[in-house]
C-alpha cells in the first residue's frame, strides 16, 4: 500500500523535470501573452496617442476582440488545445 508521504512526493514537481518548463500545460506563457495583448489594447484605446476609441473601425475592432476574442482564446489555451484554424476563426469572427 501507498504511504500518503510518498504519494504526495510523486506529484510535486521539481525543477529537473520538464513540467516546471510549462505553463498551464504549455511549453510558452501563452496566456501571459494574451493578458499583456490585452492590457495594451486597453491601454491604447483610450490612450491620449492613438485613442482608438475615437477612430471608427480600428475603435470598434479593439473592443470586439476584448470582450470577445481575447476571453475566449484564454479559455481554449486554458482548457483546450487550440488550433491555429480555431484562432484565426475566432479572430475573424469578433
Amino acid at each position: 500500500m501507498i504511504s500518503l508521504e510518498s504519494a504526495r512526493s510523486s506529484q510535486r514537481c521539481h525543477h529537473q523535470t520538464p513540467c516546471a518548463r510549462r505553463w498551464a500545460g504549455h511549453e510558452t506563457p501563452t496566456l501571459f501573452y494574451l493578458a499583456v495583448f490585452g492590457s495594451i489594447v486597453s491601454y491604447i484605446y483610450s490612450a491620449p496617442p492613438l485613442k482608438l476609441k475615437q477612430s471608427g473601425w480600428i475603435g470598434n475592432y479593439a473592443l470586439g476582440s476584448s470582450y470577445i476574442a481575447l476571453p475566449w482564446l484564454a479559455g481554449q489555451v486554458r482548457f483546450a488545445n487550440t488550433s491555429s484554424l480555431a484562432c484565426a476563426a475566432t479572430i475573424i469572427v469578433s
